[in-house]
């Protein structure tokens, strides 16, 4: 009934650049790149299950880093539960990136990491798959199914248990 329409982009640009991995790398690094929305993005439960497989990634050499721009206190949330747990030679809590240096980043990790417990359509998530970053998500991102039919990563049911296994298949697939 109206012949106006408006095309509005998504917000990415899909990557000309993929990641280039190397078999014989000592460390392997995860990433999640967002809002720092400690109950919607679900980082209470990656931090959570990090605690509980801590022993096992040092022992792997696998460390996260987190980027974002606060939301809610959730920068003070997440500071506060990497000192409870002690974790925080795990994890790093950085700001938020942008542009080239997100693409850094982006490039210079091993895989990313959503782990909502729910989502629209994940833009970060949808940005990390165009540099080919294999990507660990729960089932509240809305991109499980995809991920697990592309072979595009691992995929969590939205609860620690859940994502605890799925860093274990990491540890264990990390070649």
């Amino acid at each position: 009934w109206n012949n106006n329409n408006i095309i509005i982009p998504n917000g990415i640009k899909p990557s000309n650049c993929i990641k280039q991995f190397r078999k014989d790398q000592d460390n392997f690094k995860g990433v999640y790149i967002g809002r720092l929305d400690v109950y919607q993005k679900g980082i209470d439960l990656l931090l959570k299950a990090v605690k509980e497989l801590k022993n096992e990634l040092v022992r792997n050499r696998i460390s996260f880093e987190i980027y974002g721009s606060d939301h809610a206190n959730g920068k003070k949330t997440i500071k506060y539960l990497l000192e409870k747990y002690n974790i925080n030679k795990l994890v790093t809590l950085k700001g938020p990136v942008h542009d080239e240096k997100k693409r850094s980043v982006l490039l210079n990790s091993d895989f990313f990491i959503l782990t909502s417990r729910f989502e629209g359509h994940p833009m970060g998530l949808l940005e990390a798959l165009s540099y080919g970053l294999p990507c660990l998500v729960t089932d509240g991102t809305n991109m499980a199914d995809e991920i697990n039919d592309m072979n595009a990563g691992w995929t969590a049911e939205t609860n620690v248990q859940s994502i605890i296994r799925a860093l274990q298949a990491i540890i264990l697939e990390r070649d």
